[in-house]
């Protein structure tokens, strides 16, 4: 049986975890999560900080992207001056999305268009209508 108890943080511990770790993520992008949990605690009195696992990192994980429900049971109001964008992302990282998703969507048409060429191809058209109930398949359809 444990005999630790469980830290429950109040409203202003969480703020303060979570304000030290978006403080934290913004001057060392390149730190790990886990660096970064252990670090934002340090403004808690030591009775106060809890055991690194994977829920509290995942926990400061979210909040750190400002992803509702994860700091105080909803989204800081205002966090980040970021009215008018994607919620929990920075403008840097949007942009990054919107240039993948057209990325992505060159990707799509591309194969589309490689598919379409392997699809008319005669011997693979041949070897279609062969598979699928020989010529009688193609021919209701090569008048129309």
């Amino acid at each position: 049986m444990p005999t630790k108890n469980r830290i429950f943080w109040n409203e202003q511990e969480k703020q303060a975890v979570v304000t030290a770790a978006r403080t934290l993520r913004s001057k060392s992008p390149d730190m790990n999560l886990e660096d970064v949990a252990a670090k934002a605690q340090a403004s808690l009195p030591k009775n106060r900080r809890r055991p690194m696992n994977g829920k509290l990192i995942s926990w400061v994980s979210k909040s750190i992207r400002g992803v509702a429900g994860a700091a105080s049971g909803s989204a800081p109001a205002g966090a980040g001056g970021r009215t008018g964008q994607r919620r929990g992302r920075p403008p840097a990282q949007q942009s990054t999305t919107q240039s993948s998703s057209a990325t992505t969507q060159a990707v799509i048409d591309a194969g589309a268009q490689i598919l379409s060429g392997i699809i008319t191809h005669p011997s693979v058209r041949a070897a279609i209508v062969s598979a699928f109930g020989g010529s009688g398949a193609t021919q209701g359809r090569a008048g129309k």
